[in-house]
């Protein structure tokens, strides 16, 4: 899948990569991606990817309101790249904690 600047906003707009994504992460089960998730342009399967996403992404401190969900489902404002950016800060936030507790079980001295 060739995901670039120029289409990131479209290959976004109907919330399936953005599960995708969460699911790959481990936020969500392979059951409930494969049951819950439409790769579908339709209004409603757009809708309930989003609704699905946004739950999941509140739970790691993400908010995604309905005018950014709106905002990404039509393609505009490169509201996609925000929501994208805070996932990846979380995803860093989350390995560098384990990584501390890890080096702190082994006993290893970690310095800054």
């Amino acid at each position: 899948m060739d995901i670039n600047e120029n289409n990131i906003d479209t290959k976004f707009s109907n919330g399936y990569l953005l599960g995708f994504l969460l699911r790959q992460l481990n936020q969500i089960t392979a059951l409930d991606f494969n049951k819950d998730y439409k790769d579908s342009n339709h209004k409603e399967a757009k809708l309930n990817n989003f609704v699905k996403v946004q739950k999941v992404l509140r739970t790691l401190g993400i908010k995604l309101c309905p005018t950014m969900a709106s905002n990404i489902i039509l393609n505009k404002s490169s509201e996609i790249q925000f929501v994208l950016l805070k996932l990846k800060s979380f995803v860093e936030d989350e390995l560098n904690s384990k990584f501390i507790i890890l080096l702190y079980k082994l006993k290893i001295v970690y310095i800054r």
